[in-house]
């Protein structure tokens, strides 16, 4: 009897120190799986904008992203939400995932793809801002782009097809990782091309 209470104590002991790092892994996975989830929309957004040549938005909440089309009447480059503009889809953080930074320790340096945006450093909203001379902007004039509030993908000839600017996702649980997506047509990193990079152990991957 005794020695089948020391192996239940020893097994409790045990579950307890793995507990945290089990929740950390699967925070880490609920991290990388929403950061490939919103990667996917913004491209699928960028094409259903270029193929049909209508500008169409990606929304931000909180804790949540949704894409519309521009269907304004008449079309103003600008986007007035669900009333004039048609909702196609809506898609909500996983738990315990967050847009930004908020309580970690120390904030690292921005991954070398925002060279060249207006803002190169990581805000704890997690919305940075493009660049200064942004063409597909929120809005018929040019100026500083921003994802901010919400991603223009204007899909027109002439000008660049979306806007630019950075975000960030990281989580609640763990601060061991954080998600980057950007698009930065200055960048050498590829200037065409949106971006993501995941921030782990010290340093800035490209994925």
């Amino acid at each position: 009897m005794l020695e089948l209470m020391v192996v239940v104590v020893l097994i409790g002991i045990i579950a307890a120190m793995s507990m945290p790092k089990l929740q950390d892994f699967l925070s880490l996975q609920r991290l990388s799986a929403d950061s490939n989830r919103l990667f996917m929309d913004i491209q699928s957004a960028r094409t259903l904008a270029s193929k049909s040549a209508i500008r169409h938005y990606l929304v931000f909440t909180d804790s949540s992203w949704s894409i519309y089309r521009e269907t304004s009447s008449p079309r103003n480059l600008k986007f007035n939400g669900a009333n004039t503009d048609s909702l196609i889809k809506t898609e909500v953080l996983s738990h315990g995932i967050q847009f930004g930074t908020s309580g970690f320790g120390s904030i690292p340096t921005a991954p070398a793809g925002t060279t060249g945006l207006a803002s190169n450093s990581i805000p704890s909203s997690g919305f940075a801002a493009g660049v200064a001379t942004d063409n597909c902007i929120d809005g018929a004039a040019s100026g500083t782009g921003t994802w901010s509030g919400s991603i223009t993908f204007c899909g027109g000839r002439g000008i660049p097809d979306m806007g630019t600017g950075a975000l960030y996702l990281s989580s609640t649980k763990t601060d061991a990782r954080i998600e980057s997506i950007l698009y930065n047509d200055a960048s050498t990193q590829g200037s065409h091309q949106i971006q993501r990079w995941t921030w782990e152990g010290g340093t800035w991957t490209r994925k």
